[in-house]
């Protein structure tokens, strides 16, 4: 993922190549709407008579180490899913090599179901300082950071199923229960707060 231009990345995420998918688009999703949120907030500069340039600062580090931890994780995702294609075909040919090959893919699925949760949590960063941002951009920029929102909205939809697609096949129960629960915590809020941000969104545009 790292280095590849837009339209190589989309014409990879267009072949017949496993990788990069879904898990891919979802990480890159939410890197789109750290990078406008940082953009809102670099755009206002000084118009924000109400945050500290010092907190200004934060945030904008905040932003921009979450939109490189997700493109991190959109490469991640393409690697743990390889895992998972090589794990099932292993062979199969002795009852010794059938337990190689499943607790491999065991493994592998676990990998794979992971990533996608910090995927997850770290676009659950991007709703926290979404409030501030919208509170205090230009009314001519807060339409981007609203777009953000949806963005964000969007990955944490999408990128539910990528943790359920795997952990569905996970028989270490004790993982899958923590994993559910990862999920949960991550997703539980997300329809709330993405309403009450575009709400808030509209009152700065006057809408």
């Amino acid at each position: 993922m790292n280095g590849l231009s837009l339209e190589q990345y989309l014409e990879r995420l267009a072949s017949g190549d496993p990788e990069p998918g879904g898990g891919a688009a979802v990480a890159v999703t939410g890197a789109q709407a750290a990078a406008l949120l940082a953009m809102v907030v670099r755009v206002t500069g000084d118009a924000d008579k109400v945050t500290p340039r010092e907190e200004r600062e934060r945030t904008l580090a905040t932003l921009d180490r979450t939109r490189v931890r997700l493109l991190d994780l959109a490469a991640e995702d393409g690697r743990a899913f390889g895992k998972v294609m090589d794990a099932y075909k292993l062979p199969q040919g002795t009852p010794e090599d059938k337990q190689s090959r499943r607790s491999a893919l065991q493994e592998a699925l676990k990998s794979a179901a992971l990533v996608p949760l910090e995927v997850l949590q770290q676009v659950n960063v991007l709703f926290d300082v979404a409030t501030s941002v919208i509170a205090n951009a230009k009314p001519t920029v807060v339409s981007d950071a609203a777009i953000a929102v949806h963005l964000m909205g969007a990955a944490i939809r999408a990128g539910r199923y990528n943790v359920l697609v795997n952990v569905k096949l996970i028989k270490d129960e004790e993982f899958v229960h923590a994993a559910k629960i990862r999920l949960a915590e991550a997703t539980g809020e997300i329809k709330r707060q993405k309403k009450e941000l575009l709400r808030k969104a509209r009152k700065v545009m006057g809408k």
